[in-house]
């Protein structure tokens, strides 16, 4: 265990790992316990070190109302230019869960009252619109 040892990220860092996580399935701030064994994940970011849930707290702390607004402005112009470079006039998107029943004490699982069962109940999102 080395001692004293201080790592600085930039918010751009943390937002950019936060991103990562989401897109490898795993969206608690704590998963990055996990994430900070994988060798590939680490190849990803550009400290080539993942950041700890303490940093990541405190990086939630710190935002604001204008923070939050901000990336909602930032994901509107992502999505406007995914839609103009795919040619999208009108996208549908259909939202809709799925309950996997599940066994033992998984990660993630709870008892569900409408299906009466124990399991994971997921959200899947697809383009309802096929040209």
């Amino acid at each position: 265990m080395i001692s004293g040892l201080y790592c600085s990220y930039s918010e751009t860092a943390i937002l950019i790992q936060l991103l990562y996580q989401n897109l490898a399935g795993h969206d608690t701030d704590y998963a990055c316990q996990e994430l900070k064994e994988d060798a590939y994940f680490c190849q990803l970011l550009e400290t080539n070190k993942v950041a700890s849930q303490p940093t990541l707290s405190r990086f939630f702390s710190r935002a604001t109302e204008e923070t939050v607004e901000a990336l909602r402005q930032i994901n509107f112009e992502l999505i406007q230019i995914f839609l103009q470079f795919h040619q999208i006039d009108n996208l549908i998107i259909d939202v809709d869960s799925t309950h996997f029943t599940t066994y033992g004490k998984q990660e993630g699982s709870d008892y569900n009252a409408h299906y009466r069962a124990t399991g994971e109940c997921t959200i899947s999102c697809v383009n309802a619109k096929k040209e």
